[in-house]
């Protein structure tokens, strides 16, 4: 595994929020780590951004947890950005109160979630 992203996470002991991104078997994997709320939602943006020449973007959602509306809308605000480009996003290992917040708002699930590994997900 190579990591190409600078990892962002929070500073001091506790982590509530962390994206790292790395390349692995040939695919861009974002982990998302912890709480992805209005807090974490700039370390994400920020994570996404430094990847420039990323097109198809994995974001594995398989430590996240908890999300609110606002990391719900940064990942759909990253997923109409790369789909504008050519790109996708795809959601991986999605569960829990992530999972049931995606379900609430949009049919999303239906769309681009896989429960699948992060690694099987293209």
């Amino acid at each position: 595994m190579t990591n190409t992203l600078i990892n962002s996470r929070s500073a001091g002991a506790d982590i509530d929020f962390a994206a790292v991104g790395a390349v692995e078997a040939g695919r861009n994997i974002i982990r998302l780590f912890g709480e992805l709320d209005l807090a974490g939602r700039e370390k994400f943006q920020q994570t996404l951004a430094r990847a420039d020449e990323m097109l198809d973007v994995v974001v594995d959602m398989g430590e996240l947890t908890f999300m609110d509306c606002a990391g719900y809308s940064s990942l759909i605000t990253a997923r109409a950005a790369l789909t504008r480009h050519g790109g996708t996003l795809t959601f991986a290992n999605v569960g829990g109160e992530p999972a049931t917040l995606i379900a609430m708002i949009s049919g999303i699930e239906h769309a681009a979630v896989r429960t699948s590994s992060a690694a099987d997900a293209g």
